[in-house]
């Protein structure tokens, strides 16, 4: 059951959207619920959902993470008007290059009840990413991986158990205080890590960017 999600798998983009990253960076994060994000030192964290649960709210085969030769599943939580996460399409770009022949599978949600899949496929084309990509307008599958900025990703190892989860990197110290060039490589290591085999205890960091709106309140609570 897809449950709504619209599948859009864009081409490689020749070029990149260097100025509209600036042009974006420069006007602030647009989402009404941003806030900053302070970043945390990473810490062990209780196991969070599996890439099957995830992937089942999705409406894909559970599989992609037993599959042979699959490394690593990578989940992108995307936004089309996040300054910040716009301004690290570049560095995701790079990884998927890099990572993707050894044998890291990428997917992407954008957890937006406002974008739908002709605006996914637009961004996607616009910062030359290429990964299949879903739109989770009622914020289902975000929910469900415990993800509440974007942009933030989640990393499964061979079978399926979330590993990372967090901020790409540490290049964003606050809302609008970027460094000039990070000091701490999170989602890069991990990778590397699994790439080669070895499968890295769960940990977590605190991700900067634009933050999603909080789960609706039950009746009587």
């Amino acid at each position: 059951m897809n449950h709504g999600f619209l599948a859009i798998r864009p081409p490689w983009c020749a070029a990149a959207a260097v100025a509209a990253v600036v042009a974006l960076i420069l006007v602030g994060c647009a989402q009404p619920e941003a806030a900053e994000r302070s970043p945390a030192a990473a810490e062990a964290v209780p196991a969070g959902a599996t890439w099957g649960e995830v992937a089942r709210a999705i409406g894909l085969p559970d599989d992609a993470s037993r599959q042979s030769g699959v490394r690593a599943v990578v989940l992108m939580a995307c936004s089309t008007d996040c300054p910040i996460g716009n301004s690290l399409a570049p560095e995701i770009v790079r990884l998927q290059q890099e990572f993707a022949p050894a044998g890291v599978q990428w997917f992407a949600i954008y957890p937006d009840e406002l974008v739908n899949g002709e605006k996914v496929a637009k961004h996607q084309k616009a910062f030359s990413l290429s990964m299949p990509a879903y739109s989770d307008e009622t914020l289902t599958v975000a929910r469900l991986a415990g993800i509440t900025t974007t942009p933030e990703v989640c990393v499964y190892a061979p079978g399926g158990t979330l590993v990372y989860q967090g901020r790409i990197d540490d290049s964003w110290a606050a809302i609008g205080t970027r460094r000039a060039a990070p000091t701490s490589r999170d989602l890069r290591d991990v990778l590397d890590a699994l790439s080669r085999g070895t499968v890295p205890a769960l940990r977590r960091t605190q991700p900067i960017g634009c933050v999603l709106p909080p789960p609706p309140r039950r009746a009587g609570a």
